[in-house]
Formats: C-alpha cells, sequence, structure tokens
C-alpha cells in the first residue's frame, strides 16, 4: 500500500471518528428546551410550604404565584405542566437529576448556589420578614443566645441571619409550617422567613405576629448548569409576561400589590423583547 493511501485512509478515518465524537456531543447536549417539547410535558419544581408563591388551596391542590407563572411559561411552549413539590434542600438535586426541569420558586442566586446550577434573571424581589410570638420582644437585635432562631434547611435565609447575628441559636426545620408552629408552640422565639409568609402565618395562627422586615431578597427560577437555548426561554418569557400583563396580573392577584420593582433593569426590558 502506498503512502498517499495510507494517507487517505487514516483522514477518512479520522474524519469519521470526528463526525461520530460531534454527533456524540451533539446528543449529549440538547437543550432541555428541546427534550420538554418533545415529551411535551414541563416538569415545574415548586415549593407546598411558601404562600404565596406556593401553597395548597382548600382541595388540595397547588397554589400560588410561582405556580401560575410555571403554568403560563408551559402555555407559551405548547405543552403540559406537571407539579413537582421541592424543598429548600432537595430543589438542587431535584434539578441536578433531572427530576425537574426548572423550580419556579423564591431561590436566591447566591455564588454558592451558582456553582451547581444556573440562575435566570431576577423574577421577582421578596422582603425576607420575621415571625414572633404575639406580646413578645419582635426586635431582631435581641435574637441572640438563649434565643433559638427558626430556619429552614436549604434556604438562603439562615446564611443572611448567620451574617447579621454571628452567635445566633438556630434550630432547622424541613418546612416554614413546622418551624411557624414551632414558635407558636415555644420551641423557637422567632422565624426569619418571606414576609408575606409570615404574614399568612399570623392569620392562621392567633399567637403569632410579625416583626419587622429583615433585609430584601432577589428571587430566579433555578435549573440545571451549561443550558443557555433554555435559561434564555425563561429569561425571555419572564419578560414577555412582564410586558402583556400577565406577569403584573399573577403578581398583584398572589401578592395582593402591584409589583414595587422593574424587569430585567430599572432603565426597561432587555432590547429586543416584544420586537418579533
Amino acid at each position: 500500500m502506498t503512502t498517499w493511501r495510507k494517507l487517505g485512509l487514516l483522514s477518512a478515518a479520522a474524519a469519521a471518528f470526528c463526525v461520530l465524537v460531534a454527533g456524540t456531543a451533539s446528543a449529549q447536549q440538547e437543550s432541555l428546551y428541546d427534550e420538554i417539547k418533545k415529551r411535551g410535558v414541563l416538569k415545574a419544581g415548586v415549593k407546598l410550604d411558601y404562600p404565596p408563591i406556593g401553597n395548597l388551596d382548600k382541595d388540595g391542590k397547588p397554589y400560588g404565584w410561582g405556580i401560575d407563572m410555571a403554568k403560563a411559561i408551559a402555555d407559551r411552549m405548547g405543552v403540559k405542566i406537571e407539579y413537582i413539590q421541592t424543598l429548600s434542600k432537595t430543589r438542587i438535586p431535584l434539578i441536578q437529576k433531572g427530576t425537574i426541569d426548572a423550580e419556579f420558586n423564591g431561590a436566591t442566586p447566591s455564588s454558592k448556589r451558582e456553582e451547581v446550577v444556573d440562575f435566570t434573571i431576577p423574577w421577582g424581589w421578596e422582603t425576607i420578614g420575621t415571625l414572633f410570638r404575639k406580646g413578645e420582644s419582635t426586635d431582631v437585635k435581641n435574637l441572640v443566645p438563649p434565643k433559638v432562631v427558626a430556619l429552614v434547611q436549604g434556604s438562603i435565609f439562615v446564611d443572611h441571619f448567620k451574617a447579621a447575628v454571628p452567635n445566633a441559636n438556630v434550630k432547622l426545620f424541613q418546612e416554614y409550617t413546622d418551624a411557624a408552629l414551632a414558635v407558636a408552640n415555644k420551641q423557637a422565639d422567632c422565624l426569619i422567613t418571606g414576609k408575606y409568609t409570615a404574614v399568612s402565618f399570623a392569620k392562621q395562627n392567633p399567637a403569632l405576629e410579625v416583626g419587622p422586615d429583615f433585609t430584601r431578597d432577589p428571587i430566579s427560577i433555578a435549573l440545571r448548569q451549561n443550558d443557555s437555548k433554555w435559561r434564555n426561554f425563561l429569561n425571555h418569557s419572564i419578560q414577555e409576561l412582564w410586558l402583556d400583563g400577565t406577569y403584573k396580573k399573577l403578581w398583584e392577584q398572589h401578592w395582593g400589590y402591584p409589583p414595587d420593582f422593574k424587569m430585567w433593569s430599572e432603565f426597561g426590558l432587555q432590547p429586543g423583547i416584544g420586537q418579533k
């Protein structure tokens, strides 16, 4: 066999190998957006212990702002929706395993979380509040040992509070409903949670009252890493739902007041949104 023929065969083999590798890489990198369109169902991670973002209605069905926003995004895709319950400590593993396509909740896009998942642009701003037993001091500065502060495992509120009160005595719970009950039953002295959630728990339990605001926090949709097509679709959908009025309608319906922030930036929506 001549040298030229050998080189030709080697080149053909190399080309075939490159095609095979490219095909494999392409299959591995298929966007979740395309997978969801093929299966016809969006698997939406939602919290059911955190009103008004996610809760159960009187018939035991998922209800809340995040739940309705997830449905609006599924409608934009032309697919059905399946709700899968998440907890603060389970949502990231559920994203990584592919059990859910994204979590439509109130996740804060922290730098630590961004090591393992990606986030959309902030799709809302939440006031973090406090919940105390009625008649007791509601001064956050007094929450030092032996006071016990209830927090939920996996919540960014844990980091916020420990930064403000480094020597705090923190007791972790799995769900906000259990943490609020612990305050009412004197197993904890305060709960750090979303302000609206604190208001909801105080309405349900006369032994509780809402304390002062703690801080304000951006919230985003969490999704798997390195899937720009799926992330871009979510980012654009949030802004387009804002533009057509759906977002503002759902926010006011569930939160009880109009959005007191701008979408994408204080100057307006992302260039190109609404110009198709």
